[in-house]
C-alpha cells in the first residue's frame, strides 16, 4: 500500500496544489510510508528543485497515472481542473479517496475531505470532512514562529504566491515606488530582467531563499494564496491583494479577522491597489500591528501530522 499524490502546478494555476499537498508527503515519509506524485508541472524550476528533495518513491506526469491506480492504494487529490469523470480519479478504483478542497473545487466523490483554510462555513462539516486552521500543511522547514521586527530600515518582501501570477510583483513595486520613505523590498519574480526601480529594490528569482528573507521582514505584501498562510503561521505581518477568483474565499476570510490588511483586487488587467492603504502599512508600525491579529487562530505547525493521522485510520 501507498499513497498517491496527483496535483499540478504552473504559472496560470500556481504552485499552491503541489505544495500544500508535499507538505503531507513529508508528513507520510517521515513516517515511512511510500508516496507517489503524479503531477505536471510547467517551467516552475524552484518547485521541481523542493520536490525532488521531499523523498518521493517516483514523480511522474500525468500519462503515466493509471499505473498506480489500484485497490490498494490511497489517492490524495488536490485539482480544480481534473474532471470529475476522470477514470483514475474513480473511488470504486482506490481503496480511498482523499480531496482536498476549496470552495471551487469540483465535487469530487472522496472518502475524506480537507480543507485547509480558515474559513469553511462553505463546508457542510461530517465525520468524513477535517477543516479549519489546525489542518493546514506546511512544509517541515517552516517550522519557526517569528512574529512582528522593527528593523533600522522597514524590510518588505513581495511575493506573489508561487508563480508571481499576473506580474503581481512589478505592480506592487510600482506602487512603492510611489512612496517616498526609507525602505528595502525583497522582491520575488520570475519575470526575468527588471529595471526601471530605485535602490531600494532588489529582485530575486523564486527560490528556497525566499523562507530565510521573510524571517528578516517587516511587512509582506503577496497573494491571498496557500503562500500567505506560511506567512501567517510565522506571525510576520501581512498585506494581501486578490489575484485570481480561487483566492476570494482566503482574501475574505483573512481580511474580515483583520489577519491581513486588505489591499485590493486584480481586475482589467491590473491589481487596483489601495495606495493609501500601503502607504499606512509601510510608513506605520501600528499600522502594520493592526492588521496582524493572530488571538483566534491555532497555526501550530502541527497541520500535517494531524491530517496523516486521519490519512493512517484510512489504511486499517
Amino acid at each position: 500500500m501507498r499513497f498517491v499524490i496527483r496535483a499540478d502546478a504552473s504559472a496560470a494555476i500556481g504552485a499552491g496544489h503541489v505544495m500544500r499537498s508535499s507538505a503531507i508527503a513529508e508528513e507520510l515519509i517521515n513516517r515511512e510510508y511510500g508516496v507517489v506524485l503524479v503531477a505536471n508541472i510547467e517551467n516552475l524550476a524552484w518547485v521541481e528543485e523542493y520536490l525532488g528533495n521531499v523523498g518521493y518513491q517516483c514523480i511522474v506526469t500525468s500519462e503515466k497515472f493509471s499505473k498506480f491506480v489500484s485497490k490498494e492504494n490511497i489517492l490524495i487529490l488536490d485539482s480544480y481542473s481534473i474532471s470529475q469523470m476522470n477514470p483514475n480519479i474513480q473511488k470504486e478504483k482506490w481503496k480511498s479517496v482523499v480531496v482536498m478542497a476549496d470552495p471551487v473545487t469540483p465535487d469530487y466523490k472522496y472518502d475524506l475531505l480537507i480543507h485547509p483554510g480558515i474559513d469553511s462555513s462553505w463546508l457542510e462539516n461530517n465525520n468524513n470532512t477535517l477543516s479549519g486552521s489546525k489542518y493546514i500543511p506546511f512544509r517541515k522547514s517552516l517550522n519557526q514562529r517569528r512574529g512582528p521586527l522593527k528593523n533600522d530600515v522597514l524590510h518588505i518582501v513581495v511575493v506573489g504566491g508561487g508563480t508571481n501570477v499576473h506580474n503581481f510583483s512589478q505592480d506592487i513595486c510600482n506602487s512603492l515606488l510611489q512612496i517616498d520613505f526609507p525602505f528595502k523590498a525583497s522582491v520575488f519574480t520570475n519575470s526575468g530582467k527588471i529595471s526601471g526601480y530605485d535602490n531600494r529594490f532588489t529582485f530575486f528569482e523564486p527560490s528556497g531563499l525566499l523562507d530565510s528573507i521573510a524571517l528578516t521582514a517587516d511587512l509582506i505584501l503577496t497573494t491571498a494564496s496557500t503562500t500567505s498562510l506560511e506567512f501567517i503561521a510565522r506571525q510576520i505581518p501581512i498585506g494581501i491583494l486578490c489575484a485570481v477568483n480561487n483566492q476570494i474565499s482566503y482574501y475574505e476570510a483573512l481580511t474580515s479577522k483583520r489577519i491581513a490588511a486588505p489591499l485590493g483586487h486584480y481586475s482589467k488587467g491590473f491589481f487596483n491597489v489601495n495606495q493609501g492603504l500601503l502607504q499606512d502599512l509601510v510608513t506605520s508600525q501600528t499600522a502594520r500591528l493592526s492588521y496582524a491579529d493572530y488571538s483566534g487562530l491555532s497555526i501550530d505547525f502541527n497541520g500535517s501530522k494531524r491530517i496523516v493521522d486521519m490519512l493512517i485510520k484510512l489504511t486499517n
